[in-house]
This record gives structure tokens, C-alpha cells and sequence, in this order.
């Protein structure tokens, strides 16, 4: 079963949002020493370049599915759209760390918007179960090229010479991408249906994004000011209102309203074992690339540039071995998964 043009076209054209926040996520991994000696910023800071991001998308995605149904996936995929491009222009033309925090987070709530609505679409679609299996695979290979694409770029555009504070490419390079993206996906994909009684509740956003603050607040400048005793209040605290948030959220559930987690999969081992392993491995991965960006250029004096083609070379395999688990899973059951974390651990050890 083959795409038409037309649907190849739709298919690239609605992975925008997933291959934008895939390419901000990486490409800041390699640029990171750039902007931090261009910005005069400490270490502590450089970490909330990335955490902002990533926190602001954290606290949208919870429920962000049933905020497409209720205002259409197509409309909150363009306000996403806008504010990721709108978000990109300002990190771009910061002059000063907050302005590029603000940026930042922007970037990562607007990801929180567009993201899942892109792969809703996707689903829609296609109603035929072989074309959404090929499209949605076509829309994963597309977030592993980007990851590649990032941390080539990230090494690239910081090394320009042909303009003066050439980090800036970084964030610009989305603006063009964004607006071309915005114009397209209004002009030519077709408005879904709206279903107004489903709810959406802001309330476990904003709550989650405050909760992650709260834990992560203070492990950032801890360190930084030599863990005063308010850093250990505001963590033992915030672990405080997580289990009771949790509590809540379980009660409600078991009354049968709508919850931010589904707790029955809990009951699952084999979920927890899975959850736990990919929490261990995105915890080292995404430590790797920050420690190891700042040892290359700052211990080993490889230029950004450099740097960034080091790591494409781990990002190649990473999509090569993504085409190829689902089979080695297949054939060989977990024993392919464990051959994957030996071969991690002996490139650790290289």
C-alpha cells in the first residue's frame, strides 16, 4: 500500500511541530558552552535553558488530548505553531538570560500544544489501519532524523562566522520553518470536529508545572549557594504536596472523574519495569550529552562544530537501531533489549 503525494505531504507538513521540539531539545545539547560564554552565565543557568523547556512541555501534555477535542486539534496545533515561532524570535534576539528563559518556556508550552495535536491529526487522517500504522511510522522515523539534524546544527550555526553572535541561528532558524508551517497547515489541512462537553481542567497544569518547580528549584541552586536551609524546605515540602497531589488524583480516579494519571497501569509489573528503565535511561542519556558537550569544548577544545559531529554519529545509530529493535524484540524477546544496554554500557566505558 503506497502514500499519494498529497498524503506524504500532510504527513511532513503535521510532523513540523514533533521535528521542531525534537531539534530545539538536541541542538542546545551541543551550543549550550557557546551561549553560556556569550551570555556571561554561570552553570546553574545554562541548566535552566534546558529545564524550562522541558517542564513547560511536561505540564501542557498532560492534557492536552482532551484540550483537542474540546477546541479542535487543528486550532491548538497553529497556536502552538505561532508560539513556538513567535517563542524561537525572542530566545533568538535575547540580550539577557531572562528573556531567553522566557523564550524557552514559551518554546516548551507551545511544544506541549502542537505536538500531540500533530500526531492526532496524523490519526485521523488516515482511518485505514495500515496507512496510520506506515504514517505514524513515518512521523517516528522523522522525530529520529531530527535528533540527528539538532545536534548537527547545534555545532554548526554557533561556529558561523558571516554573523556576529552566530548562537543566535539556533533559535532563528525555527522562525521561516514555523511561519511556512503555520500558513500551510491553515491553508490545507482540514478542520476536525469539536467535542465541547469534553472537559479540560487547568487546575493539574499549572499544579504539576509548580510541583516540578518546586523539586527542581532548589537541586539547581543548592549547589550553587551551598544548600541553604530554605533549598531543603522548599524539597521536602514540595515531596510533601507531591504525595498528596498523587492521593487526590488517585481518589478522584476511583470516584470515577477525570484524573492526570491512569493508576490501574501501576498495577502492571511489567509496566513499572518499563517505566523504570526508560526513567534510568533518559536520565543518563540526556546528563550524557550536557556533561559530555561541556568536556569536549571546554576540557578537550573541540569546537562547536566538531562536537556537534561527534554526536551524530551516536544519533545515526540511534535511528538505525530504532528501525531495527521492533524485529530483534520479535525474534529474540528481551534479550535484544539487554544486547542494546550492553552495548551502551561498553560505549560509556570507551
Amino acid at each position: 500500500m503506497r502514500f499519494q503525494i498529497k498524503d506524504l505531504l500532510h504527513i511532513f507538513l503535521l510532523s513540523t511541530g514533533i521535528f521542531l521540539f525534537v531539534i530545539d531539545l538536541f541542538i542546545i545539547n551541543v551550543s549550550l558552552p557557546t551561549v553560556q560564554h556569550a551570555l556571561h552565565l554561570r552553570n546553574s543557568d545554562t541548566q535552566w535553558i534546558i529545564i524550562l523547556y522541558i517542564i513547560g512541555y511536561t505540564s501542557l501534555l498532560i492534557n492536552a488530548g482532551n484540550a483537542g477535542n474540546h477546541y479542535g486539534k487543528k486550532k491548538l496545533y497553529l497556536i502552538g505553531m505561532a508560539g513556538f515561532t513567535v517563542a524561537s524570535l525572542l530566545c533568538g534576539l535575547a540580550d539577557n538570560l531572562y528573556i531567553l528563559l522566557a523564550g524557552r518556556l514559551i518554546q516548551g508550552i507551545s511544544s506541549g500544544l502542537m505536538v500531540p495535536q500533530g500526531i492526532a491529526l496524523i490519526t485521523l487522517r488516515f482511518e485505514n489501519p495500515e496507512k496510520r500504522s506506515m504514517a505514524l511510522g513515518i512521523y517516528g522515523s522523522i522525530a529520529g532524523i531530527a535528533s540527528v539534524i539538532g545536534q548537527l546544527l547545534g555545532g554548526i550555526l554557533p561556529d558561523q562566522t558571516w554573523i556576529h553572535e552566530s548562537w543566535r541561528l539556533i533559535f532563528l532558524i525555527n522562525v521561516p520553518i514555523g511561519v511556512v508551517a503555520c500558513f500551510a497547515v491553515y491553508r490545507y489541512t482540514a478542520n476536525d470536529q469539536v467535542y465541547v462537553k469534553s472537559a479540560v481542567s487547568f487546575k493539574p497544569m499549572v499544579t504539576l508545572f509548580t510541583l516540578l518547580m518546586g523539586i527542581i528549584f532548589p537541586l539547581i541552586m543548592g549547589p550553587d549557594l551551598k544548600w541553604p536551609i530554605w533549598s531543603l524546605l522548599v524539597l521536602g515540602t514540595t515531596l510533601v504536596f507531591v504525595q498528596l497531589f498523587l492521593k487526590k488524583q488517585r481518589k478522584l480516579e476511583k470516584m470515577g472523574y477525570p484524573s492526570v494519571l491512569n493508576f490501574t497501569l501501576f498495577n502492571n509489573r511489567v509496566f513499572n519495569l518499563g517505566l523504570l528503565a526508560a526513567l534510568a535511561y533518559y536520565m543518563v542519556q540526556d546528563a550524557y550529552f550536557i556533561i559530555n558537550s561541556n568536556y569536549l569544548q571546554n576540557q578537550k577544545n573541540y569546537t562547536a562544530t566538531m562536537t556537534g559531529i561527534a554526536f551524530v554519529y551516536q544519533g545515526i545509530g540511534y535511528v538505525l537501531a530504532s528501525v531495527m529493535v521492533s524485529k530483534l524484540v520479535q525474534r529474540h524477546g528481551k534479550i535484544g533489549v539487554l544486547y542494546g544496554l550492553g552495548i551502551m554500557i561498553l560505549g560509556f566505558v570507551a
